[in-house]
């Protein structure tokens, strides 16, 4: 370790860097950025850090990313194959993510092949992570209606 500035002497990485919490309630996010109902919005910009996208990659439908007022929820189509991205600055590592979000069609947040359960933090330790849709059931049309996102990084 280098005592002049406590990072790694082999891979250069901060020992002792300080994380910072950040967290968007959807809710609170949609009122401040004016967000319509039904209206589909592609990214959060949770801070000058921090920013999550999500896109559909398949599908002839056009529906993830939409904001619903009856649920106050960022929705997300397991149909349209999406990819939720959470991205860090350049220099900054993202070291946790947790999502809260509710169910429709018993869908599921992904992370590769795991099922991500409402609320789980994951650990992660890079850049940037991307999250998918899935199912725990038999159902192809699972949705995630997204209520809240916190990002711990460094």
């Amino acid at each position: 370790v280098n005592p002049a500035d406590g990072t790694c002497d082999v891979c250069e990485e901060s020992l002792n860097a300080a994380t910072t919490t950040v967290t968007v309630s959807i809710v609170d996010y949609a009122s401040a950025n004016n967000w319509v109902n039904g209206t589909q919005y592609s990214t959060i910009k949770m801070n000058d850090d921090i920013s999550v996208t999500a896109v559909k990659t398949t599908g002839n439908n056009n529906n993830t990313g939409k904001y619903y007022t009856n649920g106050n929820d960022w929705r997300i189509y397991q149909t349209e194959t999406p990819a939720i991205t959470v991205t860090a600055a350049e220099g900054k590592t993202i070291k946790s993510v947790k999502i809260t979000y509710n169910v429709a069609n018993t869908g599921v947040l992904t992370n590769g092949t795991t099922k991500i359960t409402s609320g789980t933090t994951v650990e992660v330790n890079a850049n940037t992570i991307t999250f998918g849709v899935g199912n725990t059931g038999s159902a192809t049309n699972g949705q995630v209606k997204i209520t809240a996102i916190e990002v711990i990084y460094a």
